[in-house]
């Protein structure tokens, strides 16, 4: 099942509530940022085997450092086509 949420606060709180297999956040969001969630997630002993994807518009050039450190599995750069979402996604998802 797919869930989506309007704010990092949220998807928080539902990864607390029931697992999930992946996570695709946004950097920018409001309540929590997508860097603050990845962080939490993949610091945390129960969550940090869930794959995270990060996805942004931001062109600083330290973006991909700071979505590094953090933990993320992989970025991807917006805009971006439909097809290579869905490729990270499938390779995370299967774990290479």
């Amino acid at each position: 099942m797919n869930h989506f949420f309007p704010d990092g606060l949220d998807s928080y709180r539902k990864l607390q509530e029931e697992p999930l297999h992946m996570l695709v956040l946004d950097i920018i969001m409001p309540s929590m940022t997508g860097l603050a969630i990845a962080r939490l997630v993949k610091f945390h002993e129960h969550y940090s085997h869930i794959p995270v994807l990060m996805m942004s518009s931001i062109t600083d050039k330290d973006i991909r450092d700071k979505v590094e450190k953090v933990g993320a599995n992989a970025f991807l750069p917006k805009p971006f086509k439909v097809n290579d979402l869905l490729s990270e996604i499938d390779r995370l998802i299967a774990g290479s």
